[in-house]
């Protein structure tokens, strides 16, 4: 996939514009995220972002790398990690945000799946209501 997007940059067609992401998982290997930029360059990653306030979500993302490493985080609290990377980089006054997710894993049979709305909503509420007491 790379290589189509790196040849469309070299000439034979406009550019995509767009980095895409590739996430993997397997039974030797675990979890992997692969993202392809516009210009056809693809690295693998631990966790990774792109678009406005990229820069801030990579440093929180690295942040909870430190303090977890690897380990093998509960569905749930990986996903308020994720929700918690979220808001704390999301500009204030940003209003009509939302959020939706999906994972694959183990436990979805290696396919991947989006996590329902009302799960995700409910621990947005959550973990907003821990930042909250946190700033008092």
């Amino acid at each position: 996939v790379a290589e189509h997007v790196h040849i469309y940059t070299l000439g034979i067609s406009r550019p995509f514009g767009a980095s895409t992401f590739i996430l993997s998982w397997d039974e030797k290997v675990g979890s992997s995220i692969y993202c392809i930029e516009s210009s056809g360059q693809c690295y693998k990653y631990f966790g990774w972002a792109i678009g406005k306030n990229a820069q801030a979500a990579k440093t929180e993302i690295e942040k909870v790398q430190e303090i977890d490493g690897q380990s093998n985080l509960g569905k749930e609290e990986l996903i308020k990690r994720a929700i918690h990377v979220l808001l704390t980089t999301r500009e204030e006054g940003t209003t009509g945000h939302r959020i939706e997710m999906g994972w694959i894993g183990e436990d979805s049979n290696e396919v991947f799946e989006g996590i329902n709305q009302s799960e995700v909503d409910k621990l947005e509420e959550e973990v907003s209501q821990q930042m909250e007491d946190e700033e008092d």
